[in-house]
């Protein structure tokens, strides 16, 4: 994950195996604009062959403080700059001094950055469960990621990144890099103000699965959605049993998944997954960075259809 990571800083706990900036509280914009690393531009310029010759419809995106280059895009690609990102939050989150964020960096060298802001809405499941409301803006400036901005609470006492499906309201919305996004941003605003009742409905979720009890059918058939590996005999293949494996230890052994309250529980058993996809599963390929896989990529994708066959269940 190290070779992932550019900069970042982060509230209190260390992060990204330690290579963060840790800060004592949460930050303002400018603050965090400085802490992150992210005070610098990017302007899109022409891409040229060797001989000099202009490539048609091919730009370069360029970090201006150092001249890298961060991507090729396409002509309807527009940078968005990093200052847009706190612009973002500080139009829909009205706080006091506007200090609610809590981590933000670069990654592969600046091609993607990120934000987490930390909004009101923290509940409890059971005592010292802990559930705290963030949101994440995440961007690139190579085209490989669009601009989300996403709902992504975590559970404090073994830091998972939850996310759920709740039937009717999305988790994200995405803008595309292109020259009207300054109106599309503000469409996102009406929607990411729509986290604080979507945390109000998974307090409801959680305080549901955590009064229903899983059997041991109940969670070898989970886990076998979850993870089929079956091979052209019918057979299981041994990267499958072993995932499953972890995820059952977890589940029964696991002490943040067995608090007072919640042992033998459906919400008890979400935690131990996305426990194992958060902290466990190996990281490679295009998920190598285990922070990024989590929030935005395959492992949430996990989260969600873990969550979604739960509930079904409910």
């Amino acid at each position: 994950m190290a070779h992932e990571h550019e900069s970042s800083f982060v509230v209190r706990v260390p992060a990204w195996h330690g290579l963060s900036t840790v800060v004592d509280e949460a930050l303002n914009a400018p603050e965090a604009i400085r802490m992150a690393g992210l005070d610098w531009l990017v302007v899109k310029e022409p891409t040229h062959r060797p001989s000099g010759e202009i490539i048609p419809n091919r730009f370069s995106t360029i970090r201006l403080s150092d001249d890298t280059v961060l991507g090729s895009v396409g002509d309807v690609y527009e940078p968005i700059q990093n200052g847009d990102l706190f612009t973002f939050f500080d139009s829909v989150f009205d706080r006091e001094e506007g200090r609610y964020y809590h981590t933000g960096g670069s990654l592969k060298n600046g091609k993607v950055v990120w934000l987490l802001a930390k909004l009101p809405g923290d509940f409890y499941v059971v005592n010292d469960d802990k559930v705290e409301n963030y949101v994440l803006l995440a961007s690139s400036h190579d085209g490989s990621v669009s601009l989300m901005a996403k709902h992504s609470p975590v559970r404090v006492v073994c830091a998972n990144t939850l996310a759920m499906a709740i039937r009717g309201m999305g988790m994200s919305v995405k803008i595309r890099h292109t020259r009207n996004y300054a109106m599309a941003l503000s469409e996102a605003s009406k929607a990411m103000g729509l986290a604080q009742r979507r945390m109000n409905v998974m307090q409801q979720v959680a305080a549901d699965m955590v009064r229903r009890q899983v059997n041991s059918q109940n969670v070898g058939k989970f886990l076998e959605n979850m993870f089929p590996g079956k091979k052209k005999d019918g057979s299981t293949t041994k990267q499958a049993i072993t995932r499953r494996n972890i995820v059952t230890r977890l589940f029964a052994n696991s002490e943040t998944n067995n608090l007072p309250g919640m042992q033998g529980s459906m919400w008890s058993l979400y935690n131990a997954f996305t426990e194992y996809v958060d902290h466990d599963m190996p990281t490679r390929g295009k998920n190598s960075n285990a922070g990024f896989r989590s929030l935005i990529g395959v492992g949430a994708t996990m989260k969600v259809r873990a969550s979604r066959y739960l509930l079904d269940l409910v």
